[in-house]
């Protein structure tokens, strides 16, 4: 396997893309206002795509339980697993751990939540890292307020119509998340070029059925994603030097975005850099 980096936008519209539960979950920004998408609620999409795609899954979420397993250390518990933990062979337990489960060989595991701990080592490192999504612009929430039109209990002297709530979005918000595959990891993890196209094929239909109350299904996508294979495991060239090459900014006249297409994008120094082979999905 050689090198891979991606960089991708999901645009997202009249919703909530990620909810903070410390802030009654209003949607995520930065001090600056610009909205955010953490890299595990990214990978939880990723993960959950996967899933439907038949792939194994150890950190799946409780409503996605496809194995009877209802936890995590349950599902780890492998018969195999096991019998080499009874034979202090814990480097093939891992071993079997990520050839099992896909998500292990990609992102990682933490031994926490294994049924073993050790003691010379700590977790299995991933290839795949990815970053944060942060928005291009800054990011206008709204809070909206609903009243409910019936009383579930009989309650004296409370009309049918009193009872409100919030539900925070944003009007609409592009947002730009990159990472990558290290070869050198992936082999020690099993993960394969197959993996590598499964993995990039869950990127671009990770939404397709992630719709809930926050995100109506239609109001979040991947519009655009650059898979960018270098030819050598090394990498021919800094990966900042990859996102550097991608500029995105407003249209003329266009002050305030309400969607992907109120921005433009220059990329044709990405494809000047030498030795890349480079794929562009566009929605």
């Amino acid at each position: 396997m050689n090198k891979i980096n991606f960089i991708g936008i999901i645009s997202a519209t009249n919703c909530n893309p990620n909810g903070d539960p410390l802030l009654g979950n209003r949607p995520r920004t930065d001090y600056d206002g610009y909205g955010e998408i953490t890299d595990v609620c990214i990978k939880r999409k990723i993960r959950n795509r996967l899933q439907l795609a038949g792939e194994r899954i150890l950190l799946q979420t409780h409503d996605r339980i496809d194995d009877g397993c209802i936890n995590v250390k349950e599902r780890a518990n492998l018969p195999e697993v096991r019998k080499l933990l009874s034979k202090k062979k814990e480097t093939d337990a891992i071993s079997v751990l990520c050839r099992e489960f896909f998500d292990v060989r990609a992102f990682g595991m933490v031994f926490s939540m294994l049924p073993f701990k050790s003691t010379l080592i700590s977790g299995v490192k991933g290839p795949v890292t990815m970053s944060m999504g942060r928005s291009l612009d800054i990011v206008t929430i709204r809070d909206i307020q609903i009243t409910r039109s019936g009383n579930i209990t009989s309650e004296e002297g409370r009309g049918p119509e009193t009872y409100g709530m919030s539900l925070p979005k944003i009007d609409y918000g592009a947002y730009m998340f990159f990472g990558g595959i290290t070869p050198v990891i992936a082999q020690k993890t099993g993960f394969s070029d197959e993996d590598a196209e499964k993995l990039k094929a869950a990127m671009l239909d990770m939404f397709q059925t992630d719709a809930s109350i926050a995100r109506p299904d239609g109001s979040m996508c991947v519009p655009l994603l650059y898979w960018i294979k270098h030819e050598s495991s090394l990498g021919v060239c800094n990966p900042v030097l990859i996102k550097k090459a991608i500029k995105i900014a407003k249209k003329d006249g266009i002050d305030s975005p309400r969607r992907w297409e109120d921005y433009e994008v220059d990329d044709h120094e990405l494809f000047k850099i030498p030795k890349l082979t480079i794929e562009k999905y566009t929605l």
